[in-house]
């Protein structure tokens, strides 16, 4: 999603709000920061989460942005309200802007092989490609089998895209599975 200017906002007796996230771009479904702070009016505070009003004070506030969904193919802009109360039964609203990205923009990774018969000792090549998400991308991976972390080397033409070399297991520790695994981060 990306985010717009936060919106500040006024209510009864004084109370005012105001409410932004904390990134300007994230996939659909991420959780992000929700900072929310009351002004003026009587402490303490009250925030409408959902359809209830919780305790909270001023600050940060961990929210789902998944209730953002977006399945078409476009970017859909939405604003939304929070709604704070305080101790003397004042209320007040506040709404900052969202622009949710299409579910295709979610980070997804490719990995794949370049050997075509694989057996005890040899090194295998591996090649993985991001693709959405947010880049640059960093790529980290490790072989379970032999304990080692396996370096990516970055295509220099193509910074979504990495090579990694790692070698099969050797038959004194073929019993364990060869399952290296990779993890991609934008």
């Amino acid at each position: 999603m990306q985010v717009q200017p936060s919106g500040a906002g006024t209510g009864t007796g004084g109370l005012g709000c105001t409410a932004s996230l904390d990134q300007t771009t994230s996939p659909s479904g991420a959780t992000r920061t929700l900072t929310v702070n009351a002004t003026g009016g009587v402490a303490p505070y009250q925030l409408l989460n959902g359809s209830a009003y919780e305790a909270f004070s001023n600050g940060s506030h961990t929210v789902k942005s998944g209730i953002y969904a977006n399945t078409g193919s476009a970017n859909v802009t939405l604003t939304k309200v929070v709604a704070i109360k305080d101790a003397g039964g004042n209320s007040a609203t506040c709404s900052f802007g969202v622009t949710v990205l299409p579910d295709s923009a979610a980070l997804k990774c490719k990995l794949s092989t370049v050997q075509s018969k694989i057996y005890p000792g040899i090194n295998i090549d591996f090649i993985a490609e991001a693709s959405g998400g947010t880049g640059p991308y960093t790529f980290s991976a490790f072989h379970p089998g032999i304990g080692a972390d396996i370096t990516p080397t970055v295509d220099p033409a193509n910074d979504a895209k990495v090579t990694m070399t790692t070698v099969y297991p050797t038959l004194s520790n073929y019993a364990v599975k060869f399952q290296p695994w990779l993890q991609v981060t934008d």
